[in-house]
């Protein structure tokens, strides 16, 4: 019964699928993608996505399975990346204070990740910059399209490919940048950034703000709470780099790094 249903041809159902999918309301691009079994068979998905692009409605774009070979951060990757390939970005209106963020890594709606995106906005306007798109950001199509009228890209490490197709479409600068954790890699984001927009002197004047804001706070609280305690830490390889520097400045002691995913 198994090698029955896995065999047999399905043609029909997926194709009515993916038709249904492309007109409701909303949807901007369909992915259409396979389990590791229908990557062994062979099952023709691309004849499918043609056949069902005919019918009009939104993009259908195939996302090859690869996680024979890949884990779940190339998965992320990929998927931006055949968004920045395929979304229409015409009609583009570049400003020089625009920027859009590529390569955030937004796995839910929840509040730790709109609170990141909280604070990537507040961390560029303290430069003068207008964040007008995030890859990803957990809203829509359209959301992702306000990336044309960037006039520059800012790589974050989840999607350095997708960074450089954007950049490459809309031909405007590309920065690549690792995640604002802590101090010292936060000042770093924030001078990266600056360089390439011209805005080093108020990256200086921002960051030397921050730190007479933070500082006193991390000397009275984190010092006398967190300073000598040991730390075992699982996470992914980006993040993990983030977190054991922020780990150090406090005066914390690293013992452990489990990496949950493929170091890039």
């Amino acid at each position: 019964s198994v090698v029955h249903n896995v065999t047999m041809d399905r043609s029909r159902h997926i194709e009515g699928v993916l038709k249904k999918v492309a007109r409701l309301k909303g949807v901007g691009m369909v992915f259409l993608t396979s389990m590791d079994f229908h990557h062994i068979v062979s099952i023709p998905l691309e004849r499918y996505r043609r056949a069902a692009a005919r019918a009009g409605g939104s993009p259908l774009i195939l996302l090859e399975s690869r996680s024979l070979e890949g884990d779940w951060l190339d998965g992320y990757a990929r998927v931006v990346q055949k968004a920045a390939e395929n979304l229409d970005l015409s009609r583009a209106r570049p400003g020089p204070g625009k920027v859009a963020l590529v390569g955030h890594m937004m796995d839910r709606n929840e509040g730790d990740q709109v609170g990141n995106l909280r604070e990537f906005r507040r961390l560029l306007k303290g430069l003068g910059l207008d964040l007008v798109s995030v890859w990803l950001d957990g809203k829509n199509t359209e959301s992702l399209r306000k990336a044309r009228d960037a006039g520059c890209i800012i790589s974050l490490p989840y999607a350095r490919p997708a960074a450089r197709t954007l950049a490459k479409t809309l031909e405007i600068p590309l920065v690549e940048v690792g995640l604002p954790i802590g101090i010292e890699k936060t000042s770093r984001f924030l001078r990266q950034v600056a360089g390439m927009t011209g805005r080093r002197d108020r990256a200086e004047a921002f960051i030397d703000k921050e730190l007479r804001r933070i500082i006193p706070s991390v000397r009275e609280h984190a010092f006398r709470y967190l300073a000598g305690r040991k730390v075992s830490l699982q996470q992914d390889p980006h993040l993990a780099a983030g977190i054991v520097s922020l780990l150090d400045e406090l005066g914390m002691e690293t013992t452990q790094v489990l990496l949950v995913g493929q170091a890039a």
